[in-house]
């Protein structure tokens, strides 16, 4: 009787065991995937920041093209050569990525 009692504690203490140990992954994978779908969607925001830098900075070459009576590219490769960090992207890789938005689940705000 008594090994009977022992034999049912020491399995009951396992699934305890068992059952803690793979609530503990389920509660980091779903740590984990908050924290992607936040650093996704802080992506999307900085993405749109860009595009708008990129918007803004057409308006001013525009402007300074009716200053200056210099074409628009000219004007782009003076100032960009002018920096220390060269813009890497275009405003269409910029669109290309932020109209993958649908397939990332982030809502357009």
């Amino acid at each position: 009787m008594s090994e009977l009692i022992i034999t049912n504690i020491i399995t009951a203490i396992s699934t305890l065991g068992a059952s803690s140990i793979g609530a503990y992954f389920m509660y980091k994978s779903n740590s984990d995937k908050k924290e992607y779908k936040k650093l996704i969607r802080n992506l999307y925001k900085y993405l749109k920041e860009i595009k708008s830098f990129y918007e803004l900075e057409q308006k001013y070459i525009e402007e300074i093209e009716l200053l200056n009576k210099k074409p628009q590219v000219t004007i782009k490769k003076d100032i960009r050569a002018k920096l220390d960090l060269k813009p890497n992207m275009t405003t269409n890789d910029v669109n290309i990525v932020l109209k993958a938005n649908r397939y990332l689940g982030i809502n357009d705000d």
